[in-house]
Order: C-alpha cells, then structure tokens, then sequence
C-alpha cells in the first residue's frame, strides 16, 4: 500500500535523519579520501606538542586556523560569502540526494495510479504520508541544527580575535597557552562539522518539501484526464430502438435507465470481483496501452482507445458472469402477482399501436404481430399478449433476443396522427408535391383528386 511505498523508498534513499546524516558524512569522506573529524586532526597535530606558543608558533596557529576556516568556512556567514570545501561539497551532495529522491519519490507515487485497488486515492495517501515524515525530519533538523549552529557562534567570535587579532606583548611578542588553545580550535571545528552536516539534512527535507506541489499537481492531472474519458463513457449512446411510442425499455431489479440498471449491477460486485475485474483491466492497460499515466499523458494519442478497451472490459467481464435470461421470462420476472403481470402486458400491447391514439386504437387494431424468442417462457407472454390484443387477427413469429409487438392499424384519419403529419409540408415528392411522412420515397406516387 502507500505506507509501505513510502517507507521503501524512504530507506532505499537514506531518507532517516541518522541514515542521512552517515550518508552525507560518508560523503564526505569519500571526497576528502578520510573522515572530516580526522582531517581536522591532522591540521590541528602540529599543534599539539609542547606546553606554550611563542611567536613562531602563534604564527603557525593563524595559519592552522585559517586551513580549518578555508575547510568548515566561518559560522554566521553564507557559503557564498565565504567559500569553504566542506560547505562545497555538502552543498553538491544536498542537490544529488534531493534529486534522485525526488524521482523516485515521484515515481513511486504516481505509479501507484496503476495499482488496482490504490489508484488515485492511493496516490493521495502516499502524499499525505510523505508530507507527514518530511515535515517532522525538517522540524527535528531545523532544531538540532539551530541549537549546534548558536553553540558554535557564540564561542568562535572570541577564539577569532586570539588567533587573528595584532600580536601584542613584549617586543611583540604574544604567548598562548598551547593545550588550550588547541583544545579550543579542535572543539570550535568539530562543533563547527556538525553543524554544517545538520543544516545539509534539513536542506534535504527542505527541497523534498519543496516537491510536494509538484506531486499533488501530477495526481491533479491524471484525475482530470480520467474524469474526461469516464465522461465519455458516460456519454456513449446505447444502442436502443428509437422511443416515443414505438420502443419500450423495461430494465432489471425495477430500474428505470440504462445507467441505474448497470450502478445496480456494478454495486452488487463483492470487493473480490471489483479486485478481479482491475486486475484484469490493468493487464490489458499494460499489455496494450504500457500505463494508465501514460494515457494520460498522450489523451489525444490513447484516449479512444483507452475508452474503448475500459468498455469492452466491463462487457467481456459481466457477460462472463451475468445469468442470462430469456426476453419473456425477464419482462414477466418483473412482476410477481399475476393480474399485475397481465395489466403490464396490456400497456405494453397498447403501446404498440401508434402514439395518440389512445383507447381508440385497440378497437381499430386489425392486426398484432408478435416476435419473441423460442423459449420456455415465450409462450406465457404470447398468450397475455393475445387476450390484450382484444380479437384482432393474431400472428406470431421468432426473435433472437428482442420482444417486437406490432399492431397494425387501419381506418385512422391523418389528422388523428398530428405528430406523424406534422413533417408533411417539408417532405416532397421528386416533382414538388408534398407527400406523407409514411410514403415510400422511391415510388412516383401520382395526384389523387375529386374528380
């Protein structure tokens, strides 16, 4: 999960305030081919023997002094102001681990779009968790490094005038306490060391903390490209007859649309098959399309394709796992009781016969063709059918899936159809003549008139 992502690439980049911190030092002394106390050490030792410093070596102290200034720099004073290796090189080290953090880091989090069961909220999550740990490093780093850099400030101002100030004394001479004041250099440096290392641990937080913008911005933008192609799902035409009077829908569990009818079926998906279908979508992403970022990447190039793919997805899935259920026994499995069952047939026969008519139109009807599929539960619905359609001429015919009634309806005055006539004065024959809505346009209909 998120947490988990997280926690990896936290280790696997050294991200742990102890963990960074050896990093960065091992760094360091990767660079300077030893440890940086040792070096400091090393400039220090000829220093350490004897008990007193006179001129000579009071002169051999500011230029060991100003070694240790020209490696660790001096405290209170930019980097740039005063350019010192360590600081150099700290600084070089603070951009490559924040860099490849940052990477990787992003790289993790949006791949977790492509996890099924994370996706975006997934993605969200690891940000969260992200922000959360860099925060409470940057917090502790700020501090440690705050506390060790006021330590260190306020000593060095005294120890920088002893080994900077005029030499004073007789002849010009100025003695200095040899121990002490090796001691004293020695304790400013180290102090001085780790300070600079906390500092470069929280200006790593720093510029991780930095990114996160950036990461939300990237799961922003898979969301709204997303959002966009499940819009086009939404808005793909289903494939139905034309309605107004000639098509009925009749839709499963009482549903009254396609979309209710399938958020219905999609809801009844147990947590393990919502698992299954993923999985197998993901693989066809990945086999097909390489990655649900990449589609979002290129809309333009993937964006059908991926659609498409989505859709015959849920379709191969649900067909594999849907009962399938005869027409008649489908539309009479709607109602239970059984005068119910018939008044629902007789709205359906009614409706068959042409829009406006009314009551009108069963007495007119001379005849009512039915198509049903041939299966068990046909022969039910055929008889409801027939005593609905009240002793006009009755003929019945096979269908493969569709239930079809057609009533055929004579003697009905043009001006009883006022939504069928209402295009007559636009559509004409080849001649000109206006011609009904219900003409054969291939025929040379000629003119009927009175005489």
């Amino acid at each position: 999960g998120p947490a988990a992502a997280i926690d990896t690439q936290w280790n696997e980049r050294h991200l742990s305030r102890s963990a960074l911190r050896t990093y960065l030092a091992g760094q360091l002394a990767e660079t300077f081919a030893e440890p940086i106390e040792s070096r400091i050490e090393g400039i220090l030792n000829p220093l350490a023997d004897g008990s007193r410093v006179d001129l000579p070596d009071t002169v051999h102290a500011r230029a060991t002094f100003h070694r240790l200034l020209d490696l660790l720099g001096r405290p209170g004073v930019e980097d740039a102001d005063h350019a010192n290796d360590v600081g150099r090189v700290l600084a070089e080290k603070v951009r490559d681990v924040s860099t490849q953090a940052d990477a990787k880091l992003a790289a993790v989090i949006v791949s977790l779009v492509e996890h099924p069961g994370l996706r975006l909220a997934g993605a969200e999550e690891a940000i969260r968790l992200l922000r959360a740990r860099i925060e409470e490093e940057l917090d502790f780093a700020d501090r440690e490094a705050g506390s060790i850099e006021d330590q260190v400030l306020r000593g060095f101002p005294i120890l920088y005038y002893r080994l900077t100030a005029p030499l004073e004394g007789p002849a010009g001479r100025r003695v200095l306490p040899r121990a002490e004041t090796v001691a004293d250099i020695q304790y400013w440096a180290v102090n001085r060391y780790h300070a600079m290392l906390a500092r470069a641990c929280a200006n790593v937080y720093r510029a991780l903390i930095g990114n996160i913008p950036e990461y939300v911005r990237e799961v922003n933008f898979c969301r709204s490209q997303l959002t966009g192609f499940l819009n086009q799902l939404t808005d793909v035409a289903v494939s139905l007859p034309p309605a107004g009077g000639v098509c009925t829908e009749v839709f499963p569990d009482g549903s009254d649309s396609v979309a209710t009818a399938a958020a219905k079926l999609v809801d009844a998906l147990g947590p393990d098959e919502r698992r299954e279908f993923e999985n197998g979508l993901q693989a066809r992403i990945r086999n097909e399309l390489r990655a649900v970022v990449s589609v979002c990447v290129r809309p333009h190039d993937h964006g059908a394709a991926f659609t498409a793919l989505v859709l015959d997805q849920a379709v191969r899935y649900h067909d594999g796992r849907t009962p399938r259920m005869p027409a008649a026994g489908a539309l009479l499995g709607q109602v239970g009781d059984s005068a119910r069952r018939e008044n629902v047939v007789a709205q359906l026969v009614s409706a068959a016969a042409p829009a406006g008519l009314g009551v009108a139109a069963v007495a007119a009807t001379a005849l009512t063709v039915i198509g049903v599929p041939d299966d068990d539960s046909a022969a039910d619905l055929r008889e409801l059918i027939r005593r609905s359609s009240q002793g006009s001429s009755f003929l019945t015919t096979t269908n493969s899936e569709d239930i079809l009634i057609l009533r055929e309806t004579r003697g009905v005055s043009l001006p009883q159809l006022p939504h069928f006539t209402a295009e007559v004065e636009v559509i004409r024959t080849p001649d000109g003549r206006p011609a009904s809505a219900h003409s054969r346009r291939d025929v040379p209909w000629a003119r009927v008139t009175t005489n």
